[in-house]
């Protein structure tokens, strides 16, 4: 199956079958208006996948373009993500873990402060590379739950 493709100046964002992993990429500055599009293609995404989450492993959210973070992304993440999880409240988000990839000292406190916000679960992890975070997720699995059918 295709999935929609998001692909702007500030974000990309993909999901493909083959590895199950939502992969998105911010550049440059992570603005409110750059959240609420991502947190907008990710329920098309979550709809367009009949709002089963269990075929997919996991999401890495890469940080390492972004050069700067608006403080108002604080309190919509915080609202994007509680509608997220209010239109899709049957689905157990308990099992999906998510990699969060950071370069710099700056990255790492802005994400921590988002997790904070958010409400950080032991389903996430900051790391610093793609492979760690596709070794996180493959771990958490092997330690939490059976790999998803693909």
């Amino acid at each position: 199956m295709e999935f929609e493709r998001l692909d702007t100046d500030s974000v990309l964002g993909e999901y493909h079958d083959s590895d199950g992993i939502v992969r998105v990429t911010y550049r440059g500055v992570l603005t409110a208006d750059v959240t609420r599009v991502m947190y907008g293609w990710l329920g098309r995404l979550i709809a367009q996948n009949g709002g089963d989450i269990s075929r997919t492993r996991g999401s890495i959210y890469d940080f390492r373009q972004v050069i700067d973070f608006d403080s108002r992304n604080f309190s919509t993440a915080q609202s994007q993500s509680a509608n997220l999880k209010t239109q899709v409240d049957r689905i157990d988000l308990s099992q999906h873990p998510v990699a969060l990839v950071v370069n710099t000292i700056k990255q790492e406190q802005f994400v921590k402060l988002t997790m904070q916000v958010v409400g950080q679960e032991k389903r996430q992890r900051i790391v610093r590379s793609i492979e760690d975070a596709e070794a996180f997720i493959a771990a958490f699995h092997r330690q939490h739950t059976t790999e998803p059918s693909t």
